[in-house]
């Protein structure tokens, strides 16, 4: 029988994590999988599921940050006598030594990319080398790792699958819908900047302009923003989907939380958020990522449509479509380690 340890670190691994379980539950009902969250030890006991401890110890929420790793530390020591196959997910490829010095095991390693931007340090380097094999939703990083002769496979848009469809549709009047996604971390700069490029698109494009408020900034922030920028707050007329929506001089952008409904239907996405950039690339939308760019500069890229392409075209190759969960679930059932025929023909 395969059995399987998924060690987590991240909110967005957990996810992931959980979305594999079921996958390979469902097609492989026999199969065991334990779990270990290192950020909030005892959380999968609480879901019903197994979750790995030390003997006489309890993890409680205000547990001491040392006595939490004590446990934890405990607790990987203890799987040296298993056999089991260890899953880590994470953004921090350090964990794998420590991982490997106590269970004794090199893991299978997952890492999230979460950034368009990632570093591949000197150190992020060796510590991979801990690994028994990368399996990552990020081209060039699987492209750079073996040419450091390191096992790694690309799997396809890992974020993409955490969406669910949905039956909400927006009453775009068959305009085109255009997604804007801003940072939470820097909400206010960001919707002042989409402001400008709805402004300044609309003088001539007849266009449904969507914008999805993250999950800690208020509405009120949002209007306050906007009027003090010359547009008016005005009452959502969609019922529940809409928060509402801004207004000027025949200019109208909508306000939403509805965050996977409006990728879902969006025709482009203009995103200053990695993560909402590469989920909508794995869901195959339209995307503009807006890096060091002024709002003309943004109006005169979406009127291109050879730059479109070719910048979509690029990232899907890097990022993939969605679908990378079930491929992880075949790499892992299937055992890419031990798979000789396997390793040579996706090492090309």
């Amino acid at each position: 029988m395969n059995c399987f340890l998924f060690v987590t670190q991240g909110e967005l691994e957990e996810k992931l994590s959980l979305k594999l379980y079921h996958k390979m539950k469902e097609a492989y009902p026999e199969v065991e999988i334990l779990f270990l969250s290192i950020d909030n030890p005892g959380r999968w006991q609480k879901k019903g599921l197994m979750e790995i401890k030390p003997p006489h110890s309890s993890f409680e929420d205000n547990i001491s940050k040392f006595k939490r790793l004590t446990l934890i530390h405990s607790a990987l020591a203890s799987r040296r006598k298993f056999e089991e196959k260890v899953v880590f997910w994470g953004d921090n490829p350090s964990f794998l030594l420590p991982l490997f010095l106590l269970t004794g095991k090199k893991a299978i390693y997952i890492p999230v990319i979460k950034s368009l931007r990632p570093s591949l340090s000197f150190w992020h380097t060796v510590f991979f080398r801990f690994s028994s094999a990368v399996l990552a939703n990020d081209y060039e990083l699987v492209r750079n790792l073996r040419r450091k002769n390191i096992p790694a496979y690309f799997v396809g848009n890992l974020l993409a699958d955490l969406l669910s469809s949905s039956a909400f549709l927006f009453s775009h009047g068959r305009k085109p819908i255009y997604a804007l996604f801003p940072r939470e971390e820097k909400f206010s700069s960001d919707l002042k900047f989409f402001l400008d490029v709805v402004e300044k698109m609309s003088r001539g494009d007849k266009t449904y302009f969507i914008l999805t408020i993250p999950r800690k900034i208020k509405t009120r922030e949002a209007r306050e923003i906007g009027e003090k920028r010359g547009w008016h707050w005005r009452r959502s007329l969609e019922g529940d989907i809409m928060e509402g929506y801004l207004e000027k001089e025949g200019a109208y952008l909508n306000l939403t939380r509805f965050r996977g409904e409006a990728l879902q239907q969006c025709s482009l996405a203009l995103s200053t958020d990695d993560i909402s950039t590469i989920q909508a690339t794995g869901m195959g939308r339209k995307v503009l990522p807006i890096f060091n760019l002024n709002p003309e500069e943004v109006v005169s890229l979406i009127r291109n449509p050879q730059y479109l392409f070719e910048c979509n075209q690029h990232l899907s190759s890097r990022y993939g479509r969605r679908g990378g969960i079930e491929k992880i679930s075949a790499y892992l059932l299937q055992g890419i380690v031990e798979d000789e025929d396997f390793l040579k023909k996706f090492s090309k």
